[in-house]
């Protein structure tokens, strides 16, 4: 991890990861035999992922500027997300779209 994610908007596209490139992404396939499906899988600014309103916490070691990813999962069923279980439940992740690292996670 870094100590601090400035800004790279301004950075070709092509030149972030793609999500099948990241540790621990899980396809649309295998999260439906978890009984979950993707209802976002957005590249965008940090900016842009506050705008949305999922998270009320804000990240100061991240420029408004970066660019990551935002992945959202709602499940039908029990899900257990970092040792708890979660029913009917929406989980979002935000991952650093240069560098692959994973910055967060709000479960609902």
């Amino acid at each position: 991890m870094r100590d601090y994610y400035e800004k790279n908007n301004d950075k070709d596209k092509s030149k972030f990861m793609k999500l099948q490139e990241i540790t621990g992404y899980v396809s649309d396939k295998a999260l439906a035999k978890k009984g979950g499906r993707n209802t976002r899988k957005q590249l965008m600014t940090y900016k842009e992922y506050i705008d949305l309103g999922i998270d009320n916490s804000v990240r100061h070691d991240t420029d408004l500027e970066r660019m990551i990813w935002v992945l959202t999962s709602k499940f039908s069923g029990t899900h257990e997300v970092d040792g708890k279980k979660l029913y009917k439940g929406e989980v979002t992740s935000i991952i650093d779209a240069e560098s692959g690292d994973f910055l967060g996670f709000i479960a609902k």
